[in-house]
């Protein structure tokens, strides 16, 4: 890696910490410490290494990250804003009720409240594609879900 480029994603990685940052403000929590240890590794995916298109998200040939520490989706986040799939202000929202980032990743709870269970089913197929053989969870913040609602999504 030319030095340069390196000196481009510690930028980029001090501009998403501060996204964590703005999160953590906005929302009154958040987990700090994870955040910022993983924001090293999350840039180098986001910015470097990983094929995306904030233009085109769902580009079939685009590369998949999952987080499965799901005390560090502040720095998922932050990078995702930052990369331009999602308006910073949307930061401003972190974990209140129907933010789209929420206080944990999880399942698309505004479309389970809609009724569009077509949607939740393409989105556990697209889990299962992009996490490939290996066993996976899928978090359901059952808080906000009636009961026929949580028997839909794990239907």
């Amino acid at each position: 890696m030319e030095p340069k480029e390196l000196i481009r994603l510690r930028l980029t990685a001090a501009k998403c910490r501060l996204n964590v940052l703005r999160m953590i403000e906005a929302g009154g929590h958040g987990h700090i410490g994870g955040a910022f240890s993983a924001m090293d590794i999350v840039t180098a995916l986001y910015f470097y290494k990983m094929r995306l298109d904030p233009e085109n998200p769902r580009m079939e040939e685009r590369d998949r990250f999952i987080l499965s520490a799901g005390h560090k989706c502040l720095a998922q986040y932050a990078a995702l804003a930052e990369r331009g799939y999602f308006p910073k202000e949307v930061l401003d929202t972190y974990g209140s009720l129907g933010s789209p980032i929420p206080g944990h990743p999880d399942m698309n709870v505004g479309a389970l409240k809609d009724k569009r269970y077509d949607e939740i089913r393409r989105e556990f197929k697209d889990y299962k594609k992009a996490a490939g053989p290996v066993m996976t969870k899928m978090i359901i913040e059952v808080c906000y879900l009636t009961d026929d609602e949580i028997k839909a999504a794990c239907g």
